[in-house]
């Protein structure tokens, strides 16, 4: 700005900026972050696709930034979350299929993450709402990972915690009669206190909103850069709804209150005067859950095919934009492919940082503020395999994996469509799932069929087996989930504490590394090494060798 009023040469000082590297802003001076990301939202549920969608505030934003057309991530939460933390595909870090309810399992300690990176470049750093990354050893939990701030649940949602159907339906009645606070009364047979309980709101878009709202204006150090992330539980399920309302209403109504709470945070940058040089990035964490309807409308992920829980295009493929005065152009639809995993180092590119080595993500910024071509033509949507331990290994042939790729216009199902179970058993299915217990090859032209309805495999045979090639490169890379066959314990779960669970009750993997088993196992300790041995499907006569060094 300065150089601005010496010089009166507006265009002179994008020049001089566009050399340091930085557009948009003063040079040298890091952006703020706040990333909002929403729970099982598809393309259909917000109003830049679908004008009847309760969502005039995120609408006005998308339009006036840049809304990201063919934005993707992971069909499912936890994986997705990891991919924006880390930067890189979950199936390398044995993370592609999550975690089922209250399994010892978290995000490995030796992959460094968003809050950390921005930490150690001056950032302050600060989280709101679902983790969903580990919490059976603190040391996964959100302070431990580079948060200096976090008021949320360590859990999935509201239905983990409910003792009963009528403990949610019960507070959200008594919501709508204008009670303030509400908590819940119950811990099994044990009547709570009202300091004891937890209350209704830590469910609530706009109680995190108000938590922001105080940051922004009572904690932040005046000119030191912030990052905030903003994680919203909008996801309905049946057991926790209002019992007047259908899903299909249900979820209107917490969008629309998603909507508000947006609407409160920007409030809030502008009237703290940090809007100006902010970055805004909304998100989808994966596709909408299925849902029947007969009216496109009503249908979360029209017009794309599949649902969360798939590697469909309507798992995977979600509703995002990017909002902010730091944009060099504003008010486009972005048609480049563009991952979860890109917005790590495109913030770290933001914040000064461009040399990270061994991240899959790339810097988007450049082709998104000059609405340029991507740089990324190649994607992953998902690679798993059974991996049935060598305990249960025999002669039966296991088809069940997953290869999910694209490159260019083309993508390759391979194998499963659906997620693997987090187990030995079967692939998980959702209500209107594809259930088949063989292997299937699909391959679609999504440019010229962006629904997925014509599988052109056998057609195109020639690109069929340059993708079979392509995805078995990347097959090499692979990591199988540990704990595969462990049983859920909902005992670690406690609605008086503050994440909703139980922290202590495992070790945490600092990191796990695989390899062919070509020879005899050699002595490891056993009581800092977690050793397993798995057999695939995909490359069954090669057993991988996986060990996990875990804290002491």
């Amino acid at each position: 700005m300065g150089l601005l009023v010496l010089t009166g040469r507006a265009d002179l000082v994008l020049f001089i900026l566009s050399l340091s590297g930085q557009t948009g802003w003063a040079a040298g001076e890091k952006p703020n972050i706040v990333f909002i990301l929403a729970d099982d939202l598809g393309v259909n549920d917000v109003s830049w696709n679908n004008p009847s969608a309760p969502t005039p505030t995120l609408r006005s934003l998308a339009k006036d930034g840049v809304i990201l057309d063919t934005a993707y991530t992971l069909p499912v939460c936890s994986p997705s979350r990891a991919a924006l933390m880390t930067g890189i595909y979950p199936y390398k870090i044995g993370f592609q299929r999550g975690f089922g309810k209250n399994l010892p399992e978290g995000l490995p300690l030796n992959v460094k993450i968003l809050p950390e990176y921005l930490k150690d470049l001056g950032y302050s750093t600060h989280g709101f709402g679902k983790w969903h990354l580990g919490f059976c050893s603190e040391a996964y939990t959100p302070l431990k990972r580079g948060f200096d701030t976090y008021d949320g649940l360590f859990i999935g949602d509201e239905e983990d915690l409910a003792n009963e159907e009528s403990d949610i339906i019960s507070a959200k009645r008594k919501l709508k009669k204008g009670w303030t606070t509400l908590y819940f009364q119950k811990q099994g047979n044990k009547s709570l206190s009202h300091e004891e309980a937890v209350p209704y709101s830590k469910f609530s878009s706009i109680d995190y909103a108000s938590k922001t709202e105080s940051l922004l204006k009572n904690d932040l150090k005046p000119k030191q850069p912030f990052f905030i992330y903003l994680s919203l539980l909008t996801k309905v399920y049946p057991n926790s709804m209002d019992p007047s309302k259908g899903i299909i209403e249900e979820r209107r109504t917490k969008i629309s209150e998603m909507d508000e709470a947006v609407k409160k945070v920007i409030s809030s940058l502008k009237s703290t005067q940090t809007y100006e040089n902010t970055i805004i990035v909304f998100m989808s964490d994966n596709g909408a859950r299925f849902i029947k309807s007969t009216d496109k409308e009503d249908d979360p992920n029209f017009p794309l095919n599949g649902y969360k829980n798939t590697i469909y295009e309507g798992g995977t493929k979600v509703p995002g934009f990017i909002h902010s005065p730091l944009l060099n152009k504003q008010g486009h639809r972005y048609s480049g492919l563009l991952h979860m995993i890109d917005f790590l180092p495109t913030f770290l590119h933001l914040s000064g940082e461009n040399d990270v080595p061994g991240l899959d993500g790339i810097n988007q910024w450049e082709a998104i503020s000059e609405n340029l071509p991507s740089p990324r033509k190649t994607m992953i949507y998902n690679m798993d395999d059974v991996f049935v331990p060598s305990v249960l290994a025999s002669e039966l042939v296991y088809q069940k994996f997953q290869i999910g790729i694209r490159n260019y216009r083309f993508k390759l199902i391979w194998g499963q469509s659906s997620m693997l179970h987090r187990g030995y058993r079967k692939p998980q299915y959702s209500n209107g799932g594809v259930k088949t217990e063989f292997q299937t090859l699909q391959l679609y032209d999504l440019k010229m069929d962006p629904g997925e309805k014509r599988n052109i495999a056998f057609r195109r045979k020639h690109i069929l087996q340059k993708f079979q090639r392509l995805a078995l490169e990347f097959y090499k890379d692979i990591v199988p989930p540990r704990f595969g066959i462990s049983q859920s314990t909902i005992q670690v779960l406690e609605k008086t504490s503050d994440g909703g669970g139980l922290t202590g009750w495992c070790r945490a993997g600092k990191k796990t590394t695989c390899h062919k088993m070509v020879e005899p196992l050699v002595p490891y300790d056993i009581n800092t090494t977690l050793v397993e041995l798995f057999h695939g499907t995909v490359d069954r006569d090669n057993p991988i060798l996986c060990t996990t060094d875990l804290e002491e």
